[in-house]
């Protein structure tokens, strides 16, 4: 009977945790969002996040403690669907604003480099091992073309990458840049990922679950993500089905 006992504990066990596991959103350091203001600036579990027209967007720093400041310059990298050539004639960042912390923190003026263009991402690798970063591996070519097929009907056959280096402050604990580009300068189904290094060298970087894709209104809305209570539901739904289990087990012996 106890080994029964002990077999059911675990079973549920395993279960809640694979629910959970499900439903987990990466631990991102750097999350790419539609700009200061808005609700997704700091997360919205978009998977990736959409960025409208991309005319403005956001890099949030979400991590904190002492290590957790990201040094300038920190390195803002785009991913253009279809481009095998430079497209910027010319800088096409309006302005750049640090906002340490966010919201309603110390405001700094920045600047950014006009976009270095890299050269073209193609199947069988990901953004920062092609960039020759240390950084998470989703940012692959795989989770892109996916993303800009479902969400804004684009055949990608590769991905022009480029490189802009912002500059102005240290990116602090819940710090966030605020990057304002010229109206109509990123092209529909680009890809934005941020990243950086702390004084000690550490990396800072985004996995794709939290990247920012520029879409059409038409965009379907981010994915909804359940609640911390959902899943204490669940969780308990679970331990009900195996507590039912347990009282039929012991009726079958009677």
């Amino acid at each position: 009977m106890m080994i029964r006992k002990l077999c059911l504990l675990t079973l549920a066990v395993t279960i809640t945790t694979l629910l959970a596991s499900g439903f987990a959103r990466a631990n991102s350091t750097l999350h790419i969002g539609p700009g200061a203001g808005t609700a997704c600036a700091t997360g919205c579990a978009g998977d990736p996040n959409l960025l409208g027209t991309g005319d403005v967007l956001d890099i949030f720093q979400n991590s904190g403690g002492a290590n957790a400041t990201v040094i300038q310059a920190q390195t803002l990298i785009l991913g253009i669907a279809n481009d095998t050539t430079n497209l910027f004639a010319s800088n096409p960042v309006a302005g750049v604003t640090y906002i340490n912390s966010y919201p309603g923190g110390t405001s700094t003026a920045g600047s950014a480099t006009s976009p270095s263009f890299i050269g073209t991402m193609t199947a069988g690798t990901d953004v920062y091992t092609f960039l020759g970063l240390s950084g998470n591996n989703s940012n692959s070519f795989t989770n892109w073309a996916a993303a800009d097929a479902s969400i804004n009907g684009i055949t990608a056959t590769n991905f022009g990458i480029y490189e802009l280096s912002l500059s102005g402050a240290d990116l602090g604990p819940k710090g966030l840049i605020n990057v304002l580009f010229n109206s109509g300068a990123l092209p529909l189904g680009t890809f934005a990922v941020a990243w950086g290094t702390n004084a000690d060298g550490s990396t800072f970087a985004t996995p794709f679950t939290e990247a920012g894709l520029t879409s059409s209104p038409s965009s379907p809305p981010p994915a909804t993500v359940p609640e911390p209570s959902t899943l204490l539901l669940l969780g308990t739904g679970v331990f009900a089905v195996a507590r039912r289990a347990r009282k039929l087990g012991q009726i079958n012996q009677a």
